[in-house]
Protein backbone atom coordinates (compact mmCIF):
# COMPACT_ATOMS: atom_id res chain seq x y z
CA UNK A 1 0.00 0.00 0.00
CA UNK A 2 2.94 2.47 0.83
CA UNK A 3 4.09 1.92 -2.55
CA UNK A 4 0.89 2.42 -4.14
CA UNK A 5 0.94 5.54 -2.36
CA UNK A 6 4.13 6.75 -3.37
CA UNK A 7 2.92 6.49 -7.24
CA UNK A 8 0.11 8.71 -6.05
CA UNK A 9 2.38 11.26 -4.85
CA UNK A 10 4.83 11.02 -7.80
CA UNK A 11 1.21 11.71 -10.10
CA UNK A 12 0.85 14.89 -7.88
CA UNK A 13 3.98 16.14 -8.61
CA UNK A 14 3.89 15.64 -11.84
CA UNK A 15 0.66 17.63 -12.07
CA UNK A 16 1.87 20.10 -10.39
CA UNK A 17 5.36 20.79 -13.55
CA UNK A 18 2.34 20.11 -15.93
CA UNK A 19 1.32 23.27 -14.52
CA UNK A 20 4.48 24.93 -15.46
CA UNK A 21 4.31 23.95 -18.97
CA UNK A 22 2.14 24.93 -22.04
CA UNK A 23 -1.75 23.68 -22.46
CA UNK A 24 -1.64 20.45 -24.50
CA UNK A 25 -3.59 18.36 -26.26
CA UNK A 26 -6.20 16.20 -24.91
CA UNK A 27 -5.02 12.70 -24.21
CA UNK A 28 -5.46 10.41 -26.90
CA UNK A 29 -4.95 6.41 -26.28
CA UNK A 30 -1.75 4.89 -28.04
CA UNK A 31 -1.87 3.49 -30.69
CA UNK A 32 -0.09 -0.10 -31.00
CA UNK A 33 1.97 -1.54 -33.74
CA UNK A 34 -0.15 -2.33 -37.17
CA UNK A 35 -0.56 -5.92 -36.03
CA UNK A 36 0.05 -8.68 -39.07
CA UNK A 37 -2.03 -10.48 -41.05
CA UNK A 38 -3.42 -13.12 -38.75
CA UNK A 39 -2.80 -16.94 -39.46
CA UNK A 40 -5.72 -19.34 -39.40
CA UNK A 41 -6.05 -20.15 -35.62
CA UNK A 42 -4.73 -23.57 -34.96
CA UNK A 43 -6.31 -25.80 -32.14
CA UNK A 44 -4.78 -23.57 -28.99
CA UNK A 45 -2.33 -25.26 -26.57
CA UNK A 46 -2.56 -26.71 -22.88
CA UNK A 47 -1.25 -25.29 -20.59
CA UNK A 48 -0.65 -21.93 -20.46
CA UNK A 49 3.22 -20.84 -19.93
CA UNK A 50 3.19 -18.36 -16.57
CA UNK A 51 6.89 -17.89 -16.21
CA UNK A 52 9.97 -18.94 -13.76
CA UNK A 53 8.99 -16.12 -11.53
CA UNK A 54 5.39 -17.68 -10.16
CA UNK A 55 6.67 -20.91 -9.26
CA UNK A 56 5.41 -20.84 -5.55
CA UNK A 57 2.70 -20.92 -4.42
CA UNK A 58 2.57 -18.53 -2.08
CA UNK A 59 0.39 -15.83 -2.28
CA UNK A 60 2.24 -12.71 -4.11
CA UNK A 61 0.50 -9.30 -3.15
CA UNK A 62 0.54 -7.10 -6.71
CA UNK A 63 0.92 -9.47 -9.18
CA UNK A 64 -1.94 -12.00 -7.37
CA UNK A 65 -5.85 -11.45 -8.20
CA UNK A 66 -6.76 -9.61 -5.40
CA UNK A 67 -8.95 -11.24 -3.33
CA UNK A 68 -11.41 -8.01 -2.14
CA UNK A 69 -12.43 -7.80 -6.03
CA UNK A 70 -15.67 -7.28 -6.51
CA UNK A 71 -17.88 -6.66 -9.88
CA UNK A 72 -21.42 -4.22 -10.09
CA UNK A 73 -23.71 -3.29 -12.29
CA UNK A 74 -25.29 -0.21 -13.01
CA UNK A 75 -23.42 3.05 -11.63
CA UNK A 76 -20.64 1.35 -10.39
CA UNK A 77 -18.92 -1.00 -12.42
CA UNK A 78 -16.60 -2.59 -10.37
CA UNK A 79 -13.90 -1.66 -7.84
CA UNK A 80 -10.82 -3.62 -6.18
CA UNK A 81 -10.37 -2.57 -2.35
CA UNK A 82 -6.91 -3.30 -0.44
CA UNK A 83 -6.59 -1.97 2.98
CA UNK A 84 -7.35 1.48 3.05
CA UNK A 85 -7.87 2.49 -0.55
CA UNK A 86 -10.06 1.80 -3.32
CA UNK A 87 -9.87 1.49 -7.15
CA UNK A 88 -12.77 1.60 -9.15
CA UNK A 89 -14.61 2.80 -12.12
CA UNK A 90 -17.88 4.16 -12.30
CA UNK A 91 -20.13 6.04 -14.81
CA UNK A 92 -20.15 10.04 -14.03
CA UNK A 93 -22.87 10.24 -16.79
CA UNK A 94 -24.85 8.07 -18.72
CA UNK A 95 -21.99 8.13 -21.82
CA UNK A 96 -18.81 8.83 -19.35
CA UNK A 97 -16.66 6.54 -17.35
CA UNK A 98 -14.02 7.08 -15.45
CA UNK A 99 -11.73 5.48 -12.81
CA UNK A 100 -11.19 6.49 -9.69
CA UNK A 101 -9.18 6.32 -6.45
CA UNK A 102 -10.60 6.70 -2.85
CA UNK A 103 -8.92 6.65 0.51
CA UNK A 104 -10.50 5.25 3.20
CA UNK A 105 -8.98 7.72 6.25
CA UNK A 106 -9.58 11.53 4.50
CA UNK A 107 -12.45 10.07 2.45
CA UNK A 108 -10.84 11.74 -0.28
CA UNK A 109 -12.21 10.27 -4.10
CA UNK A 110 -10.47 11.77 -7.25
CA UNK A 111 -10.15 10.55 -11.07
CA UNK A 112 -6.82 9.37 -12.07
CA UNK A 113 -5.88 11.75 -14.23
CA UNK A 114 -2.80 13.79 -13.89
CA UNK A 115 -3.80 16.97 -15.79
CA UNK A 116 -4.02 20.17 -13.60
CA UNK A 117 -6.85 22.01 -15.79
CA UNK A 118 -8.79 18.92 -16.59
CA UNK A 119 -12.43 19.44 -15.61
CA UNK A 120 -13.10 15.60 -15.78
CA UNK A 121 -15.70 16.06 -17.52
CA UNK A 122 -14.96 14.56 -20.58
CA UNK A 123 -13.40 12.25 -23.09
CA UNK A 124 -10.05 13.93 -22.86
CA UNK A 125 -9.96 13.10 -19.68
CA UNK A 126 -7.26 10.83 -18.98
CA UNK A 127 -9.52 9.20 -16.20
CA UNK A 128 -11.96 8.39 -19.02
CA UNK A 129 -11.78 4.62 -19.83
CA UNK A 130 -15.27 3.18 -21.24
CA UNK A 131 -14.60 0.27 -19.27
CA UNK A 132 -17.14 -3.04 -19.66
CA UNK A 133 -14.57 -5.25 -17.38
CA UNK A 134 -12.71 -3.90 -14.62
CA UNK A 135 -10.61 -2.19 -12.98
CA UNK A 136 -7.73 -5.21 -12.52
CA UNK A 137 -5.23 -3.48 -10.34
CA UNK A 138 -1.78 -5.52 -11.55
CA UNK A 139 2.27 -4.96 -10.77
CA UNK A 140 1.66 -0.92 -10.52
CA UNK A 141 -0.69 -0.84 -12.98
CA UNK A 142 -4.72 -0.65 -14.48
CA UNK A 143 -5.88 -3.43 -16.55
CA UNK A 144 -9.56 -2.92 -17.54
CA UNK A 145 -11.38 -4.27 -21.08
CA UNK A 146 -12.86 -1.42 -22.91
CA UNK A 147 -15.41 -0.83 -25.54
CA UNK A 148 -14.48 2.08 -27.93
CA UNK A 149 -16.57 4.04 -30.40
CA UNK A 150 -14.85 5.49 -33.48
CA UNK A 151 -11.25 4.94 -31.82
CA UNK A 152 -9.78 4.24 -35.15
CA UNK A 153 -10.41 5.09 -39.27
CA UNK A 154 -12.81 2.47 -40.96
CA UNK A 155 -14.00 0.67 -37.34
CA UNK A 156 -16.93 1.44 -35.51
CA UNK A 157 -16.47 -0.58 -32.46
CA UNK A 158 -13.42 -1.82 -30.80
CA UNK A 159 -13.08 -4.20 -27.63
CA UNK A 160 -9.60 -3.53 -26.41
CA UNK A 161 -7.54 -4.90 -23.25
CA UNK A 162 -6.04 -1.29 -21.88
CA UNK A 163 -3.21 -0.77 -19.36
CA UNK A 164 -3.11 2.52 -17.28
CA UNK A 165 0.28 2.76 -15.07
CA UNK A 166 -0.97 3.99 -11.43
CA UNK A 167 0.98 7.57 -10.42
CA UNK A 168 1.32 7.36 -14.58
CA UNK A 169 -0.35 9.62 -17.41
CA UNK A 170 -1.59 7.65 -20.57
CA UNK A 171 -3.61 4.75 -21.23
CA UNK A 172 -1.97 2.13 -23.65
CA UNK A 173 -4.18 -0.22 -26.15
CA UNK A 174 -2.78 -3.57 -25.09
CA UNK A 175 -4.15 -5.98 -27.14
CA UNK A 176 -7.41 -5.46 -29.87
CA UNK A 177 -9.36 -8.38 -28.89
CA UNK A 178 -11.48 -8.33 -31.93
CA UNK A 179 -8.16 -8.80 -33.87
CA UNK A 180 -7.03 -11.86 -32.28
CA UNK A 181 -7.80 -15.22 -34.31
CA UNK A 182 -9.12 -17.35 -31.70
CA UNK A 183 -11.46 -14.85 -30.92
CA UNK A 184 -12.50 -14.01 -34.56
CA UNK A 185 -13.18 -18.00 -34.82
CA UNK A 186 -15.50 -17.93 -32.02
CA UNK A 187 -17.12 -14.69 -32.54
CA UNK A 188 -20.36 -15.84 -33.17
CA UNK A 189 -22.93 -14.62 -30.16
CA UNK A 190 -19.94 -14.41 -27.88
CA UNK A 191 -20.72 -13.73 -24.24
CA UNK A 192 -17.98 -12.84 -21.66
CA UNK A 193 -18.96 -13.14 -18.37
CA UNK A 194 -15.82 -12.22 -16.00
CA UNK A 195 -12.18 -11.44 -16.49
CA UNK A 196 -9.17 -11.26 -14.34
CA UNK A 197 -5.67 -10.65 -13.87
CA UNK A 198 -3.04 -12.95 -12.28
CA UNK A 199 0.58 -13.78 -12.24
CA UNK A 200 1.54 -12.17 -15.74
CA UNK A 201 -1.66 -13.92 -17.60
CA UNK A 202 -4.87 -11.93 -18.48
CA UNK A 203 -8.30 -14.79 -18.44
CA UNK A 204 -11.14 -13.93 -19.81
CA UNK A 205 -14.72 -16.28 -19.60
CA UNK A 206 -16.84 -16.75 -21.52
CA UNK A 207 -19.57 -18.45 -23.69
CA UNK A 208 -19.58 -18.58 -27.79
CA UNK A 209 -22.11 -20.18 -30.22
CA UNK A 210 -20.56 -23.37 -31.79
CA UNK A 211 -21.34 -26.70 -33.46
CA UNK A 212 -20.76 -30.18 -32.05
CA UNK A 213 -22.50 -33.18 -34.46
CA UNK A 214 -24.14 -30.95 -36.59
CA UNK A 215 -26.01 -29.18 -33.83
CA UNK A 216 -25.56 -25.43 -32.81
CA UNK A 217 -24.70 -25.41 -28.86
CA UNK A 218 -23.09 -23.03 -26.25
CA UNK A 219 -19.66 -23.53 -25.24
CA UNK A 220 -17.72 -22.21 -22.33
CA UNK A 221 -14.41 -21.50 -22.48
CA UNK A 222 -11.65 -19.52 -20.38
CA UNK A 223 -9.31 -17.93 -23.07
CA UNK A 224 -5.91 -16.68 -21.52
CA UNK A 225 -2.62 -14.40 -23.31
CA UNK A 226 -0.28 -12.60 -21.64
CA UNK A 227 -0.85 -9.71 -19.90
CA UNK A 228 1.49 -7.55 -21.61
CA UNK A 229 -0.25 -9.09 -25.21
CA UNK A 230 -0.22 -11.89 -27.48
CA UNK A 231 -2.66 -14.05 -28.76
CA UNK A 232 -5.28 -15.93 -26.94
CA UNK A 233 -5.25 -19.44 -26.15
CA UNK A 234 -7.63 -21.81 -24.82
CA UNK A 235 -7.30 -23.07 -21.15
CA UNK A 236 -10.37 -24.88 -20.50
CA UNK A 237 -13.83 -25.95 -22.97
CA UNK A 238 -16.57 -27.60 -22.02
CA UNK A 239 -20.31 -27.59 -24.14
CA UNK A 240 -23.04 -26.58 -22.24
CA UNK A 241 -26.61 -28.22 -21.66
CA UNK A 242 -29.34 -26.45 -20.32
CA UNK A 243 -29.38 -22.68 -18.68
CA UNK A 244 -27.26 -19.69 -19.20
CA UNK A 245 -23.88 -20.09 -17.16
CA UNK A 246 -23.13 -17.25 -14.00
CA UNK A 247 -19.49 -17.34 -13.65
CA UNK A 248 -17.16 -16.64 -10.03
CA UNK A 249 -13.73 -16.66 -10.17
CA UNK A 250 -11.00 -16.66 -8.05
CA UNK A 251 -7.34 -17.17 -8.52
CA UNK A 252 -4.78 -18.24 -5.49
CA UNK A 253 -0.91 -19.19 -6.14
CA UNK A 254 -1.17 -21.18 -10.00
CA UNK A 255 -4.64 -22.33 -9.52
CA UNK A 256 -7.98 -20.92 -10.99
CA UNK A 257 -11.25 -21.21 -9.25
CA UNK A 258 -14.58 -21.18 -10.91
CA UNK A 259 -18.20 -21.81 -10.43
CA UNK A 260 -20.49 -22.37 -12.94
CA UNK A 261 -24.43 -21.01 -11.00
CA UNK A 262 -26.64 -22.43 -13.71
CA UNK A 263 -30.03 -23.78 -12.56
CA UNK A 264 -31.01 -26.92 -13.84
CA UNK A 265 -34.50 -27.41 -12.76
CA UNK A 266 -36.96 -26.64 -10.15
CA UNK A 267 -34.50 -28.66 -7.12
CA UNK A 268 -30.96 -28.52 -8.88
CA UNK A 269 -28.08 -26.04 -10.01
CA UNK A 270 -25.00 -26.39 -11.76
CA UNK A 271 -22.97 -25.35 -8.47
CA UNK A 272 -19.71 -27.34 -10.02
CA UNK A 273 -16.47 -25.50 -7.98
CA UNK A 274 -13.42 -26.90 -10.34
CA UNK A 275 -9.96 -25.87 -10.02
CA UNK A 276 -7.37 -25.35 -12.85
CA UNK A 277 -3.68 -25.35 -12.77
CA UNK A 278 -2.27 -22.81 -14.93
CA UNK A 279 1.04 -25.18 -15.20
CA UNK A 280 -0.45 -28.46 -16.02
CA UNK A 281 -3.63 -28.06 -17.64
CA UNK A 282 -4.96 -30.25 -14.86
CA UNK A 283 -8.30 -29.54 -14.14
CA UNK A 284 -10.25 -30.98 -10.68
CA UNK A 285 -13.57 -31.19 -9.72
CA UNK A 286 -13.65 -29.84 -6.01
CA UNK A 287 -17.36 -29.45 -5.22
CA UNK A 288 -19.58 -31.75 -7.48
CA UNK A 289 -23.43 -30.04 -8.39
CA UNK A 290 -26.43 -30.67 -5.66
CA UNK A 291 -29.48 -28.97 -4.86
CA UNK A 292 -28.35 -26.22 -2.56
CA UNK A 293 -27.53 -22.83 -4.86
CA UNK A 294 -24.06 -21.19 -3.61
CA UNK A 295 -24.47 -17.71 -3.84
CA UNK A 296 -20.88 -16.77 -2.88
CA UNK A 297 -17.23 -18.43 -2.86
CA UNK A 298 -14.04 -17.64 -1.40
CA UNK A 299 -10.41 -19.15 -1.57
CA UNK A 300 -8.27 -18.07 0.76
CA UNK A 301 -4.20 -17.32 0.49
CA UNK A 302 -3.75 -20.84 1.50
CA UNK A 303 -6.14 -22.14 -0.99
CA UNK A 304 -8.93 -23.33 1.20
CA UNK A 305 -12.60 -23.16 -0.73
CA UNK A 306 -15.63 -21.46 1.40
CA UNK A 307 -18.90 -21.65 0.08
CA UNK A 308 -22.06 -19.30 0.91
CA UNK A 309 -25.97 -20.61 -0.20
CA UNK A 310 -27.13 -17.42 1.43
CA UNK A 311 -27.76 -18.53 4.81
CA UNK A 312 -25.34 -21.35 5.41
CA UNK A 313 -21.27 -20.79 5.32
CA UNK A 314 -19.75 -24.10 4.42
CA UNK A 315 -16.10 -25.12 4.48
CA UNK A 316 -15.37 -27.56 1.24
CA UNK A 317 -12.94 -30.49 2.63
CA UNK A 318 -12.44 -33.60 0.68
CA UNK A 319 -15.11 -32.81 -2.08
CA UNK A 320 -17.67 -32.37 0.54
CA UNK A 321 -19.81 -29.15 1.91
CA UNK A 322 -19.26 -28.99 5.56
CA UNK A 323 -21.69 -26.57 7.28
CA UNK A 324 -19.78 -24.06 9.50
CA UNK A 325 -22.59 -21.76 10.95
CA UNK A 326 -25.77 -20.28 9.83
CA UNK A 327 -27.11 -17.20 9.70
CA UNK A 328 -28.63 -16.24 13.33
CA UNK A 329 -32.50 -17.15 13.89
CA UNK A 330 -34.73 -14.19 13.80
CA UNK A 331 -32.14 -12.54 11.58
CA UNK A 332 -32.65 -11.16 7.88
CA UNK A 333 -30.05 -10.95 5.52
CA UNK A 334 -27.66 -13.35 4.08
CA UNK A 335 -23.55 -14.49 3.99
CA UNK A 336 -21.60 -12.40 2.44
CA UNK A 337 -17.32 -13.62 2.36
CA UNK A 338 -14.98 -11.01 2.46
CA UNK A 339 -11.31 -11.60 3.17
CA UNK A 340 -11.20 -13.50 6.74
CA UNK A 341 -14.49 -13.16 7.52
CA UNK A 342 -18.51 -13.18 6.72
CA UNK A 343 -20.79 -10.36 6.88
CA UNK A 344 -24.91 -10.71 7.54
CA UNK A 345 -26.70 -7.29 7.79
CA UNK A 346 -30.39 -7.27 8.84
CA UNK A 347 -33.40 -5.11 7.18
CA UNK A 348 -32.64 -1.76 8.05
CA UNK A 349 -33.91 0.44 10.69
CA UNK A 350 -36.42 2.71 9.02
CA UNK A 351 -36.33 5.13 12.35
CA UNK A 352 -32.21 4.98 12.96
CA UNK A 353 -31.12 4.51 9.25
CA UNK A 354 -28.76 1.93 9.61
CA UNK A 355 -28.32 -1.88 9.77
CA UNK A 356 -27.53 -4.33 12.31
CA UNK A 357 -24.76 -6.48 11.35
CA UNK A 358 -23.09 -9.48 12.66
CA UNK A 359 -19.49 -9.96 11.63
CA UNK A 360 -18.15 -13.52 11.96
CA UNK A 361 -14.83 -14.82 11.18
CA UNK A 362 -14.58 -18.21 9.47
CA UNK A 363 -14.56 -19.98 12.55
CA UNK A 364 -17.53 -18.41 13.54
CA UNK A 365 -16.08 -16.01 16.76
CA UNK A 366 -17.66 -12.50 17.12
CA UNK A 367 -15.75 -9.81 14.88
CA UNK A 368 -18.31 -6.96 15.45
CA UNK A 369 -22.11 -7.44 16.30
CA UNK A 370 -24.30 -4.58 16.62
CA UNK A 371 -25.43 -1.23 14.18
CA UNK A 372 -23.80 0.33 11.96
CA UNK A 373 -23.45 4.10 12.27
CA UNK A 374 -24.92 6.52 9.63
CA UNK A 375 -23.54 9.77 9.50
CA UNK A 376 -22.40 9.21 6.06
CA UNK A 377 -26.39 9.36 5.27
CA UNK A 378 -26.48 12.80 6.29
CA UNK A 379 -23.15 13.79 4.69
CA UNK A 380 -25.08 12.66 1.37
CA UNK A 381 -27.98 14.28 1.67
CA UNK A 382 -26.17 17.94 2.34
CA UNK A 383 -24.36 17.12 -0.90
CA UNK A 384 -27.46 17.39 -2.56
CA UNK A 385 -28.00 20.86 -0.25
CA UNK A 386 -30.29 19.35 2.53
CA UNK A 387 -29.35 17.33 5.24
CA UNK A 388 -32.74 16.59 6.58
CA UNK A 389 -33.01 12.90 5.91
CA UNK A 390 -36.10 12.26 8.51
CA UNK A 391 -37.85 14.02 5.57
CA UNK A 392 -36.48 13.65 2.76
CA UNK A 393 -34.83 9.83 2.09
CA UNK A 394 -37.54 8.23 0.16
CA UNK A 395 -35.55 5.45 0.07
CA UNK A 396 -31.90 3.75 1.59
CA UNK A 397 -30.56 0.46 0.00
CA UNK A 398 -27.71 -1.41 0.40
CA UNK A 399 -24.86 -3.86 -1.91
CA UNK A 400 -23.60 -6.39 0.11
CA UNK A 401 -20.57 -5.34 2.06
CA UNK A 402 -16.69 -6.26 1.52
CA UNK A 403 -13.71 -6.19 3.24
CA UNK A 404 -11.87 -7.47 6.16
CA UNK A 405 -11.67 -7.32 10.23
CA UNK A 406 -10.25 -4.19 10.26
CA UNK A 407 -13.11 -2.38 7.71
CA UNK A 408 -16.00 -2.62 5.83
CA UNK A 409 -16.55 -0.97 2.62
CA UNK A 410 -20.62 -0.68 1.03
CA UNK A 411 -21.89 0.54 -1.98
CA UNK A 412 -25.63 2.22 -1.33
CA UNK A 413 -28.31 3.74 -3.09
CA UNK A 414 -30.48 7.08 -1.51
CA UNK A 415 -33.46 8.43 -2.65
CA UNK A 416 -34.72 11.93 -1.91
CA UNK A 417 -38.23 12.54 -3.99
CA UNK A 418 -37.27 12.43 -7.49
CA UNK A 419 -33.43 12.41 -7.17
CA UNK A 420 -31.34 9.20 -6.58
CA UNK A 421 -27.45 9.25 -5.64
CA UNK A 422 -25.19 6.33 -5.51
CA UNK A 423 -22.35 6.46 -3.29
CA UNK A 424 -19.52 4.57 -1.26
CA UNK A 425 -19.13 4.18 2.46
CA UNK A 426 -15.83 3.00 3.96
CA UNK A 427 -16.61 1.62 7.86
CA UNK A 428 -13.52 1.50 10.28
CA UNK A 429 -13.79 -1.49 12.59
CA UNK A 430 -11.09 -1.34 14.77
CA UNK A 431 -12.31 1.56 17.28
CA UNK A 432 -14.19 0.89 20.32
CA UNK A 433 -17.33 2.28 18.16
CA UNK A 434 -17.10 1.90 14.40
CA UNK A 435 -16.72 5.08 12.60
CA UNK A 436 -17.96 5.67 9.32
CA UNK A 437 -16.42 7.87 5.96
CA UNK A 438 -18.62 9.09 2.42
CA UNK A 439 -16.10 8.06 0.29
CA UNK A 440 -18.21 9.56 -2.59
CA UNK A 441 -21.59 9.83 -4.17
CA UNK A 442 -23.13 10.56 -7.71
CA UNK A 443 -26.33 12.15 -8.09
CA UNK A 444 -28.22 10.09 -10.99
Amino acid sequence: MKKLISLLLAALLLALCLLLTACREPAVPEEPAVPEEPAVPEEPAVPVETGPDFGSEAYLPGYDYPLCYRAFDGAVKSFVYSGDTVIYSRAKTNSLTLLYYSDFSSGESFPLCARPECEHNSKSCEAWVPVTMGPFVYDDSIYCIANYQNLRPGRIFDTVLVRKPLGGTGVEMVKYLDEDPLWQSLNKSISVMNALVHRGNFYLFMTANTVSGGKPIRTFYILTCPVAGGDFRALYREELGEGTPAVLCRAVGNTLYFIDMRKLSVTSYANELRAIDVKTGQVRTLCPAGEEYVSDFWVTREGEPWLSTGRVLYRLKDGTMEPVYSVPEGMTGSISICDGITVTAGNLDPEKRTWQVLVRDFEGKTVYEGPLPNGFVAAALEKLGDPDMEVKVTNLARSWFYGDREGLVMIFGLSRNTLHMTGAVSFNLTAEKPTDTLLWTKID
